[in-house]
């Protein structure tokens, strides 16, 4: 069995070099895969056809002592291998379905040493998800001894909750936000996934965004198409994801970053403005050496609070900002223009 995997992979990576396939970039690994420490406790059976396995949680490492995974549950580790390492073409150069890598990266994120997974069970747990992945045909299952009667009842609150994490990490936040708002209004969206917490506010535009538990706040200030999204990065370990492969021994792979989850937000805003016209009340024009321009009017809001002044211009007329919010506002003169008697009525 061995050797006819063994020329199975020979064959494969012959295939790759013949057919030349593309985006593929690898380089040589300089160090060595080892199989390292015996974990204690934890036992596994491997069934595949006429195949049987079985064996004691252990680990298997680089030869700097980091630790990696093997994706090959019937294929054991042959020292002294020559090994090629890659950090892209994942499934392509590992034989697998895009559904099935990103499973495994994900488990391996999850997995040994994540927060809460420091107990060393934990990697021989990763370990037997990660195969059932890569093998779904193979009956894969812990132990209560070596080559021992078989157990499903062991770790399963550990399976669950990995499971829940990976079949959960790519949940967004599910927010209703409305596609277009007024200047000056906060929209409270609230997310139904119950996951906000979990993502970081960026490249904020035309406005201010908060949040504050399950709510999210949006309030535009200016009049354009606001912008904004929410992201969860997944950058924990410092280092990118690496898969290790060679014609000769099983390929593994080393946890890493993942990439990071982003959802934008558009929303159009609108908003409104004033335009005072300042006529002269019996000839429209202004008279003799009066003028109509220079009239310095505030724009106030309900609570008499100045919002902006504007001056009128060689017409008598002038165009305000658009305005902070929405709301009831007044128009008052505070400068009259030369020829003429300051107008104290609100508008």
């Amino acid at each position: 069995m061995k050797k006819i995997i063994k020329m199975l992979l020979f064959a494969f990576v012959a295939f790759i070099s013949i057919t030349g396939v593309s985006n593929v970039y690898a380089e040589q690994y300089n160090g060595e895969i080892v199989e390292g420490e015996w974990i204690p406790n934890v036992y596994v059976r491997k069934d595949y056809g006429s195949t049987h396995k079985y064996q004691q949680g252990r680990f298997i490492k680089r030869s700097d002592g980091a630790y990696v995974y093997c994706l090959q549950p019937f294929v054991g580790i042959i020292s002294g291998s020559n090994y090629e390492v890659t950090s892209s073409d994942f499934a392509q150069i590992a034989g697998m379905s895009q559904d099935q890598w990103t499973r495994v990266s994900r488990l391996a994120y999850y997995g040994y040493g994540y927060p809460g997974h420091e107990d060393t069970k934990w990697y021989t747990i990763t370990q037997v998800l990660i195969w059932r992945t890569v093998v779904p045909d193979a009956d894969i299952y812990f132990t209560n001894t070596l080559n021992g009667t078989r157990n499903d009842s062991l770790y399963v609150s550990e399976i669950n909750e990995l499971n829940n994490m990976v079949n959960n990490h790519g949940k967004a936040p599910s927010i209703n936000l409305p596609s277009e708002t007024v200047i000056g209004n906060t929209v409270i969206g609230t997310d139904s996934n119950g996951v906000l917490e979990e993502y970081d506010i960026r490249n904020v535009s035309g406005g201010i965004v908060t949040k504050n538990g399950n709510n999210l706040y949006v309030t535009p200030n200016t009049v354009t198409q606001m912008t904004f999204k929410l992201t969860k990065d997944f950058n924990r370990y410092g280092e990118p994801t690496y898969l290790y492969f060679a014609t000769d021994s099983q390929n593994v792979m080393r946890r890493g970053n993942l990439d990071p989850v982003s959802i934008n937000y558009s929303i159009k805003v609108y908003g409104g403005t004033v335009t005072p016209d300042k006529d002269d009340s019996e000839t429209i024009e202004a008279q003799g050496e009066a003028t109509l321009e220079g009239a310095v009017y505030g724009i106030y809001d309900e609570t008499g609070t100045l919002i902006e002044k504007v001056t009128t211009g060689h017409d008598g007329k002038v165009k305000s900002n658009y305005l902070p919010k929405l709301g009831n506002f007044y128009l008052q003169e505070i400068e009259a223009p030369k020829g003429y008697k300051l107008n104290t009525t609100k508008y």
